[in-house]
């Protein structure tokens, strides 16, 4: 363990010094074999609303299958679903089953028994480290089995 200190407190100490003889001098630090971030993080915007949106009957019983184009920088989504007005934002609820968090363009989920063969309409959502996407518009319109 003190060994492990030692070879640390060394490394430091070197990288000072690198720093007095080329003083902000990013290209001489990689040439060296250090590594650098970037002085200042970068700000992801938040992800556009996903298109292109479908649903279809899964392959097994009260199975949905939904896919869709992601907008850029959208690293994973979220599925609302109601059987009620599909411009109400109110009267969806969030998709829990498998997940609630899906990092995939083709989405598989198992509809509640109460919302089985009657209009289902779905709504999905981006998101990234920048924020949430507007929902997408309501697509479905469809009876799942």
């Amino acid at each position: 363990m003190n060994a492990n200190r030692d070879g640390v407190a060394s490394y430091n100490k070197i990288g000072v010094e690198y720093e007095k003889l080329h003083p902000n001098d990013t290209a001489a630090w990689i040439a060296a074999g250090y590594e650098v971030t970037k002085e200042e993080a970068e700000t992801i915007p938040a992800p556009d609303a996903v298109t292109n949106c479908t649903m279809e009957q899964g392959k097994y019983p009260k199975q949905a299958v939904i896919t869709f184009k992601p907008a850029p920088n959208s690293i994973n989504f979220t599925l609302e679903i109601t059987n009620d007005n599909p411009l109400d934002a109110t009267k969806y609820i969030q998709v829990k089953n498998p997940r609630m968090i899906f990092t995939t363009i083709k989405i598989e989920f198992f509809v509640p028994d109460a919302m089985l063969d009657k209009i289902l309409y779905v709504k999905v959502t981006a998101h990234n480290h920048g924020g949430d996407s507007p929902a997408s518009d309501p697509f479905g319109g469809r009876k799942i089995q």
